[in-house]
C-alpha cells in the first residue's frame, strides 16, 4: 500500500490545524472467505516513509516537484528500497473518530483539452492558451537536465505580456 500525502484544505500556513496524518483500514477478504484487516494504527514498524519528489505543495501556491527524488515502483509490492526508508512514527494521536467513505461523489477526470493556441511574449516565457476557463490540472512532459527548473502559473485571464 503506497499512501501520498499532501497539505490538502486543513494544513496551510493560515489555517494549519496540526501534522499531516493519515488513517486507513483496509479489510480484504482471502481465499476461503476469511478476512484480513489492514490498519494504519499498528505501531509495529512495517509502516515506512520518505521524501516524495512533491518538495513543498499548497492549494493556493502551487507544488514543487523533484523529479530527481522520483523512485519508480514505490508504490508496487516488493519495493526493493522501502528497508532504506524511515519508520513512520506517531508523534500525535492517531486520528480518531469513525473513518468513513465520503457523502459525495468521487472527483474524477471527465474530460481532457487540449492546447489551442502556443505564444512566447517573451525569452523563455511560453503561454498555452486552453481556450476556456477550467478547474483541473495540467500534464507536462519535459525533457532536460537534472535540477533544471520549469514553472507552471494558472490564471483566469491573459495579459498580452504574459
Amino acid at each position: 500500500i503506497g499512501i501520498l500525502l499532501g497539505n490538502g484544505w486543513y494544513h496551510e500556513p493560515s489555517v494549519n490545524v496540526g501534522n499531516i496524518t493519515a488513517k486507513l483500514l483496509l479489510s480484504v477478504e482471502l481465499v476461503g472467505g476469511t478476512t484480513m484487516d489492514i490498519a494504519s494504527s499498528t505501531t509495529d514498524g512495517l509502516w515506512r516513509m520518505t521524501q516524495s519528489p512533491i518538495t513543498a505543495d499548497n492549494i493556493y501556491n502551487g507544488e514543487v516537484y523533484d523529479a530527481r527524488l522520483e523512485q519508480p515502483g514505490w508504490d508496487l509490492p516488493n519495493f526493493s528500497n522501502a528497508s532504506q526508508w524511515e519508520p513512520v512514527q506517531t508523534p500525535v494521536p492517531i486520528p480518531t473518530g469513525a473513518l468513513s467513505a465520503p457523502m459525495m461523489p468521487p472527483i474524477r477526470v471527465t474530460d481532457s483539452y487540449s492546447v489551442v493556441d502556443i505564444w512566447s511574449p517573451s525569452a523563455g516565457l511560453y503561454m498555452f492558451d486552453f481556450g476556456q476557463n477550467m478547474a483541473g490540472f495540467c500534464t507536462l512532459k519535459v525533457r532536460g537536465p537534472a535540477g533544471a527548473t520549469v514553472s507552471m502559473y494558472h490564471a483566469e485571464s491573459i495579459n498580452p505580456d504574459g
